[in-house]
């Protein structure tokens, strides 16, 4: 009975994550559609901020994976769980601190970004396709993130730097739904390999 109720918390958890990634992707290619100028010269926040989803998107986002954390939380080591906790307030954080609070907004998508890096790099192993995938994932998030602070605001590469950054995350968080949704054993994901 335990491990049914838990198994439906793992899906449900596994669910919210998947929902929220989704609707922030839905939300985005909406404002792209709604914005046809909007090309590589304008970064994630700009056609966010412009089109007045990224309060709704990104509240939404974070909102979903502080519930979904705390439920999938057993089939993840601690620092992957604390790192998402992190990354839903710092996600809420930007809805709530737009664009127009300037050094504040800043700060606190550097503290989204950071978190998400670190989150990924913290379930690499040598052993599994996801661990594999999750190290070349992070690295791309990372020298994305270099470039970003390198070039004053993402101007560098027309602003993709940015959605380089941000984008193996949110492929990420897809991956590691289905992951933890399939996954009928309570050891968590990120070590698994080492015991086998």
């Amino acid at each position: 009975m335990a491990g049914g109720v838990s198994g439906r918390s793992h899906l449900f958890g596994s669910t919210l994550l998947i929902i929220g990634v989704l609707q922030f992707v839905i939300l985005f290619l909406l404002a792209s559609y709604a914005y046809p100028s909007f090309g590589l010269d304008h970064s994630i926040s700009y056609i966010l901020y412009n089109s007045r989803y990224s309060d709704i998107s990104e509240g939404v986002a974070g909102a979903a994976l502080l519930i979904a954390t705390p439920l999938i939380s057993r089939k993840l080591k601690h620092l992957t769980s604390d790192l998402m906790f992190i990354f839903g307030i710092s996600s809420i954080g930007i809805s709530v601190f737009t664009i127009e609070y300037g050094i504040i907004h800043v700060a606190i998508s550097l503290i989204l970004m950071v978190s998400g890096i670190v989150m990924i790099a913290s379930t690499y192993d040598r052993v599994s396709a996801f661990g594999i995938s999750s190290a070349a994932l992070s690295s791309i998030s990372f020298v994305s993130l270099v470039i970003f602070l390198l070039s004053g605001r993402g101007t560098l590469l027309y602003g993709i730097s940015e959605r380089l950054i941000i984008i193996p995350i949110l492929l990420w968080g897809i991956i590691l739904a289905v992951r933890v949704a399939i996954c009928k054993d309570q050891e968590p994901i990120s070590s698994r390999s080492r015991h086998s």
